[in-house]
């Protein structure tokens, strides 16, 4: 596994291994903020803080946090669509951002992305056939069997090739979250990153696009970088998980462990939230509500960012616990140990909490 890792004392995961095939390592993303009549900076939206994880080749990392965490700006900048302040993205060897724009050309043909919107994401003008053959027209190989290969990527994706003459309107939701899947897939890439491709789907029609998903990576052998804030869809497709909030990881686990093991309280939050298919144990389960909104990355908070809305600090303070170690100094994210479980957590009281 990717973050099967042992480090010396004090034992901090690092959330690299071999065979990986991306490899992310204390990713910063900074936005200034200008003002006055010079424009000049007087403040930064610290958006994406020291981010690593790492993505085995098949494998499906989920990302998952609330809206505004984080999650979109990583995968532009693991993309190279956004251009860092500070970190490294490895991809397969190569560093992402090091490369020069010839070797970016040839990278983008291995690295892709699938976007929330459907609809906004497709120009309307284009024919599905000219949506899907931009790439190979851009990267010079329509030539050489362009046509055919369009063709093949509407089976692939389960659309009919005869309708690729037709506009992005003429199709449903679902259907069009298809097309831009088969463009993204022209190239043969190994790495997709796909930035909450369900989202804006009917539930109905999200089932067959995340199952389109899962088929297409067991048959391409595809890496994915899922970005989502639902976490019953990013327990169904992901491998390993890792949970962002205000620019920061908290916990990463397996899918399973995660899910039935959370340790830091933010992710038992969020965990609380999913419903459940039996209507007793939902009616039975505590719900954990979270005071307030996230605070601004302008400011986030000393210590542990968390710590202003952390239920469970609130609880432990409430028992005479001395939580001041929340404010003045910040969580790393440590490999945490409580029976058969074994996952890195950013918090200095984590603890499990029964799931129902």
């Amino acid at each position: 596994m990717a973050n099967d890792v042992i480090l010396p004392e004090p034992e901090i995961a690092d959330a690299t291994s071999d065979g990986a095939i991306l490899k992310v390592t204390d990713l910063t993303k900074e936005f200034p903020i200008t003002g006055g009549l010079l424009r000049r900076q007087i403040a930064s939206v610290k958006a994406v803080s020291g981010v690593s994880f790492s993505i085995a080749r098949s494998q499906t990392l989920g990302l998952v946090g609330e809206s505004g965490c984080g999650k979109s700006t990583t995968g532009r900048l693991v993309l190279r669509l956004l251009e860092s302040t500070s970190g490294s993205v490895n991809f397969d060897g190569i560093d992402v951002m090091r490369a020069s724009a010839g070797r970016m050309r040839h990278l983008r043909q291995r690295m892709q992305i699938v976007f929330q919107d459907p609809f906004s994401s497709l120009n309307p003008r284009m024919t599905v056939d000219a949506i899907i053959s931009e790439p190979l027209r851009i990267h010079g190989r329509y030539k050489n069997g362009g046509k055919a290969r369009v063709k093949e990527l509407m089976e692939l994706v389960g659309l009919k090739p005869e309708h690729v003459n037709r506009f992005p309107h003429e199709f449903s939701g679902g259907q069009r979250q298809r097309i831009g899947i088969a463009r993204a897939l022209s190239l043969d890439p190994d790495l997709l990153v796909l930035d909450e491709p369900v989202s804006a789907l009917d539930v109905s029609i999200q089932a067959g696009v995340v199952n389109l998903l899962e088929e297409l990576q067991e048959e391409l052998g595809l890496a994915y970088l899922f970005i989502a804030h639902d976490l019953a869809v990013v327990r169904h497709i992901s491998d390993v998980v890792s949970v962002m909030y205000l620019g920061k990881i908290v916990e990463t686990a397996t899918a399973d462990d995660l899910y039935e093991h959370p340790g830091h309280p933010y992710t038992q939050a969020l965990m609380s939230a999913v419903p459940v298919p039996d209507p007793i144990k939902q009616r039975e389960r505590e719900r954990i509500i979270l005071p307030g909104d996230p605070p601004s990355p302008v400011d986030p908070p000393s210590g542990c960012r968390f710590r202003t809305r952390c239920w469970h600090r609130a609880q432990l303070e409430e028992s005479g616990v001395d939580t001041a170690i929340c404010a003045d100094e910040e969580p790393l994210l440590q490999i945490r140990r409580e029976g058969d479980v074994e996952h890195p957590v950013a918090c200095h009281f984590a603890r499990e909490r029964a799931m129902v």
